[in-house]
């Protein structure tokens, strides 16, 4: 396989790139540069490959000017984060294991939850007490453990569709850290649902509508996502919002297996 560069103008990173891929685009101003067995970025004069594609056509005696290697070029790509974008295939199979384990986790967490309720409701009915103060604990412990591995799938999930976006985008607004972190803060997350959720969105429509995917990949709706960061707004209305709920988990499902398939699409198209 063709060693991939990542290559940084000092405020932004682009790639990852092979050298026949830097020799047709030709990015200007690019000072340092990272591929994968380097333990930091190192400035282009120090990759000869690439200073010779890049300042090829440089008059006699012009020289770059020697930068400051920078001590976290924005946004940089993690040294993991490049190894996995040097196999695609590997990653693309990953998130489809998080997805399916993201839905298999949410559908035992929703079967617990209504097995423990009705159980409790019948015990509680008959007087039987102690019975029904079992089934809430037992089916509570059950219900709790499914909704966290849920979770905890979800965000891997979620983290690694960002990290394909922004790899491919050089979106720098905010890392996908912050995008799956943020939605964790009560109260901001109201606004942080549409950055993170649409915004996706947004980013995969663009990749995907590039000239040399040719239409060929999933077709990604925004509008969707945006729906979906609509209702879970409306879903803390009381009464209104359990209808919303029941609507939304369906969405839900809807934009994150058209994600699924737009980002593993987009890593094993091997463009």
């Amino acid at each position: 396989m063709d060693r991939l560069y990542y290559l940084n103008n000092g405020t932004s990173q682009t790639g990852p790139f092979t050298l026949d891929a830097i020799r047709e685009t030709r990015p200007p101003g690019i000072t340092h540069v990272w591929y994968a067995g380097q333990e930091n970025w190192v400035t282009v004069d120090q990759v000869p490959e690439v200073h010779g594609i890049l300042y090829a056509q440089a008059a006699p005696g012009y020289a770059p000017p020697q930068m400051p290697l920078p001590s976290a070029p924005n946004h940089a790509v993690s040294p993991s984060h490049a190894q996995e974008a040097t196999q695609p295939n590997a990653l693309a199979d990953e998130i489809d294991r998080l997805y399916n384990s993201t839905v298999t986790f949410f559908v035992l967490y929703f079967i617990a939850l209504i097995i423990t309720v009705i159980l409790a409701i019948l015990f509680f009915s008959e007087n039987e007490e102690e019975a029904g103060a079992i089934v809430c604990i037992v089916g509570g412990l059950a219900t709790l453990a499914f909704l966290i591995v849920y979770i905890i799938s979800f965000c891997k999930l979620h983290y690694r569709h960002w990290a394909v976006a922004i790899e491919r985008t050089g979106f720098s607004e905010h890392t996908p850290g912050q995008a799956v972190g943020f939605l964790f803060i009560p109260l901001f997350n109201l606004y942080w649902m549409f950055p993170s959720y649409q915004k996706l969105a947004e980013l995969l429509q663009r990749i995907l509508a590039e000239d040399k995917y040719e239409g060929r990949g999933p077709v990604v709706n925004p509008g969707t996502s945006t729906a979906m960061c609509v209702l879970n707004i409306v879903s803390v209305i009381p009464y209104l919002g359990y209808l919303a709920s029941l609507v939304n988990i369906f969405i839900w499902f809807n934009v994150y297996n058209t994600n699924r398939k737009a980002v593993t699409y987009i890593l094993r198209a091997g463009i």
